[in-house]
């Protein structure tokens, strides 16, 4: 019995240890004497959706403040249940604007994808992003100029500034 509660309780320091170790390394924990203690992440949540393709628009909120959304789909390709998009977005928020390159894959059966590229203009140009978002068959929002009616993707972008944004 002695053994089993050893075994127990050596697995869920080494489970919280790990997790420390993990979040550390992400700059989500910040430790004095670290360069994960000048990290922060900016989150910016979007709804968008396609007016006449390739063309998007949208509205935005969190760090850049209540705005709107525009974007330009440069690629797509389906393979299988799979797209795979490259897009340029523009968010223009009440607080702050800025232009990304992003790459999505977007898993059709699951009705969700992901996001990752960086900023390439505007605040926190050089910045790292990625994000999620779930495709949204009946939209929450009025969705005007809607080419697929009430389907909009809605998710959250995370910006991550560089050594060299230092903002």
């Amino acid at each position: 019995m002695k053994t089993r509660v050893s075994i127990a309780l050596f697995l869920a320091v080494a489970l919280v240890a790990l997790g420390v170790t993990i979040a550390v390394a992400q700059g989500r924990i910040a430790l004095p004497g670290t360069e994960s203690a000048s990290v922060h992440t900016y989150d910016v949540t979007f709804t968008k959706w396609i007016t006449e393709a390739p063309q998007m628009a949208g509205v935005v909120g969190g760090a850049v403040g209540d705005g709107t959304f525009e974007g330009q789909i440069q690629d797509m390709k389906v393979e299988g249940s799979m797209q795979y998009v490259e897009a340029i977005y523009h968010v223009n928020g009440s607080k702050q604007s800025f232009t990304a390159h992003i790459r999505a894959m977007q898993d059709n059966t699951l009705g969700s994808g992901v996001i990752i590229d960086s900023v390439t203009d505007g605040w926190l140009k050089g910045a790292t992003l990625y994000g999620n978002y779930d495709v949204l068959t009946k939209c929450s929002i009025e969705t005007p100029g809607n080419s697929l009616e009430e389907l909009c993707f809605q998710g959250v972008l995370h910006l991550r500034p560089t050594d060299e944004t230092g903002k």
